[in-house]
């Protein structure tokens, strides 16, 4: 083991590090690596300390939206930090640090960089204002990063063609993963309290012969939302059992946000809950008899839909890029199109009056996620281009339980 070897991790937020890479930088430290996250505040700070993390930086200058200043200023603040930690490896995440942080890499002389394209976003998604010219842009600084990267992950293959056939990157220099993975013995239907599924039957106020529907995503028009809260308005009206559960942290900056007044509007007319943004979600997947996720968002891999194919719960999801490649239609889930509120009322009115189906397709989810979706996995895979880069650049180190040949 190459006993001082040192791995930036680098994206917008805590959020995104501590719940997405908590399981890679977890390997990483137990493979002796000095792990680094950088990242903006967002409130996961003290989540990301539980950590031990070799240093914890926050990123000052990151905006969301495009600000040349902030942009040229958050470079420069990339190349200081590589400057001075002198890193072996730096991955990055999510798209301002993937092509800002790139390039500072690169003049900071890093020895490896990689990337890992999160899904293309609102600017890939069709139907937004003044989505060409931002499109051309981000291809030209995705195909910039590129150039100075060492490989380039996706999270779907849609991704990955995409940026292969337009020549943003080389296919040899790139892989494909599904999304993070997810941690199988955290989400697992057995490792849920009794009591806490009691305890949240009564906050929900929620009776023995409630059907739960859950949509866990950040509150974005392109999540879907809309068509959720119209799917819910028409099956309530006859079936005022099933009660729908919103869940996730709003988008303040986004195009596609949807502003809290509205959402609360909804909840006023009874047509769902809110609950904003939640730690329990493992609880609240249990709890629930189906999953949704209606996402025309030009995902990566939703992290929900894992989370809950995990837990063992009927996937209804949109065949949009991302999403259709955690469900098997009619098998642990059913596909619909994306913006038919119509479609997804259907679906839902068809497990919900199915009780074996839902039984059975939330079986194959379990399963479907121990065999594609289990994080060690993903792990694994990452580790292994990590070691191929390192040996061909000369740096020695060692992964224990990673197979060169995977």
């Amino acid at each position: 083991m190459h006993s001082q070897l040192k791995c930036i991790f680098v994206a917008n937020t805590d959020w995104a590090l501590f719940n997405f890479r908590r399981g890679l930088i977890k390997k990483l430290q137990k493979n002796s690596v000095k792990v680094v996250c950088a990242c903006a505040d967002t409130g996961f700070w003290n989540s990301l300390k539980t950590l031990n993390l070799y240093s914890l930086l926050q990123i000052q200058q990151y905006v969301k939206h495009i600000n040349p200043v902030k942009d040229i200023k958050l470079l420069l603040e990339y190349y200081h930090l590589y400057r001075r930690l002198k890193p072996d490896i730096v991955h990055h995440f999510t798209i301002k640090p993937v092509i800002y942080g790139s390039l500072a890499a690169k003049i900071a002389r890093v020895p490896v960089i990689v990337n890992t394209i999160t899904g293309l976003g609102y600017v890939f998604t069709d139907g937004h204002k003044n989505n060409t010219w931002l499109r051309l842009l981000s291809s030209v600084l995705y195909k910039l990063s590129a150039s100075v990267s060492d490989y380039v992950w996706f999270q779907n293959k849609h991704d990955r063609n995409y940026f292969v056939k337009n020549k943003i990157v080389q296919k040899k220099c790139s892989g494909v993963v599904f999304g993070s993975g997810v941690d199988i013995d955290y989400f697992s239907p057995d490792e849920v309290s009794d009591e806490k599924i009691c305890a949240l039957r009564k906050e929900l106020k929620l009776t023995e012969f409630s059907v739960v529907v859950i949509m866990v995503a950040r509150l974005l028009y392109d999540k879907g939302v809309h068509e959720f809260i119209e799917a819910a308005r028409g099956i309530a009206k006859k079936m005022t059992h099933v009660k729908f559960i919103l869940v996730g942290p709003l988008a303040p900056g986004n195009p596609s946000m949807i502003p809290l007044n509205q959402i609360n509007k909804w909840c006023q007319k009874g047509i769902v809950k809110y609950l904003g943004r939640r730690s329990d979600i493992r609880e609240l997947f249990h709890l629930a008899d189906i999953a949704v996720l209606p996402s025309y968002y030009r995902e990566g891999i939703p992290k929900s839909l894992l989370e809950a194919s995990a837990m063992g719960k009927p996937i209804i999801t949109t065949n949009n890029v991302g999403c259709q490649e955690v469900v098997d239609h009619g098998k642990n889930g059913l596909l619909i199109p994306i913006r038919k509120s119509a479609a997804l009322q259907d679906s839902i009115k068809t497990l919900v009056l199915n009780t074996k189906l839902r039984k059975a397709m939330g079986k194959n989810s379990r399963l479907r996620a121990i065999n594609a979706f289990d994080e060690r996995q993903i792990i694994k895979q990452t580790l292994v281009v990590y070691k191929k880069i390192c040996d061909r650049k000369g740096i020695k180190v060692e992964f224990e339980d990673i197979d060169r040949s995977s």
